[in-house]
């Protein structure tokens, strides 16, 4: 994650650092933020949680765990997110419906593929191309949760 991020994110949105704090409720330092801001220190995850909360940025988390958390890394698809904006709902429902036609027509060729318990070599590039399309669909709904986290009030 590009350090310059978090003072960005901070001044976009009009605070000071002491500020930052306050809406915290002294859950981090001012010492801290800036040694983050500055790259002294990496954040945190609980840090990262709390700055996405206070910037209003959820995607910072799915960043984080995808980019810098060695268990994210492993299990998560890499993608990029804009993080100075994101993305509207008509796009990210375009977005998943797309996906999810095309999921729905590899069903009858993963189904056959898995009849028998087994992928062949002849079978593996459908699978990997199934597996493909899982992730994308895995990234649209990340990005409908996060829209909604972010839009949709409780």
């Amino acid at each position: 994650m590009d350090h310059s991020l978090w003072g960005t994110l901070r001044k976009q949105n009009q605070l000071t650092r002491e500020e930052v704090v306050d809406q915290s409720n002294g859950l981090i330092s001012v010492k801290r933020l800036e040694h983050i801001e500055k790259g002294d220190t990496e954040p945190t995850p609980y840090d990262v949680v709390l700055l996405s909360q206070i910037y209003d940025k959820p995607e910072l988390c799915f960043n984080y765990c995808s980019q810098l958390c060695s268990i994210g890394k492993a299990i998560t698809p890499i993608y990029e997110f804009e993080l100075t904006s994101t993305k509207d709902l008509p796009i990210i429902t375009l977005e998943l419906l797309d996906t999810l036609n095309s999921l729905s027509s590899k069903k009858d060729r993963i189904i056959s593929i898995a009849a028998d318990g087994e992928v062949s070599d002849a079978e593996k590039k459908d699978f990997k191309d199934f597996v493909t399309g899982l992730e994308k669909m895995e990234l649209a709904i990340k990005s409908l949760k996060m829209w909604a986290q972010k839009n949709i009030s409780d």
